[in-house]
């Protein structure tokens, strides 16, 4: 089952993954050519600048932006626990047969 749940939350992380990309480059691409390359090309980096960014402007957190991208920080603390838990059972499982 973990190893179900490894490869569903890997799908899920690559596809939110573009989801964030995009967004984050939407919201840079009305700050001009320069702020839309470097979020292309930073995108972890930019998406913090961003959030905090319009955060600092607007007085709130950007809604959309911001829970796409803690949505992507919990899946990806659960494929690290199902890539743990599956990984630390392969070994057990040939020992078992072994036996």
């Amino acid at each position: 089952m973990t190893k179900l749940l490894w490869s569903v939350t890997e799908v899920l992380l690559i596809l939110l993954a573009g989801c964030i990309w995009v967004a984050s480059t939407a919201v840079a691409s009305a700050s001009g050519f320069v702020a839309m390359v470097a979020t292309t090309l930073l995108p972890g980096l930019s998406q913090v600048y961003w959030i905090r960014s319009i955060w600092a402007a607007t007085g709130k957190v950007p809604e959309p932006m911001t829970m796409l991208c803690a949505t992507w920080l919990g899946l990806f603390v659960v494929w690290v626990y199902a890539r743990h838990h599956t990984l630390l059972r392969k070994p057990n499982a040939k020992l078992e047969l072994l036996s």
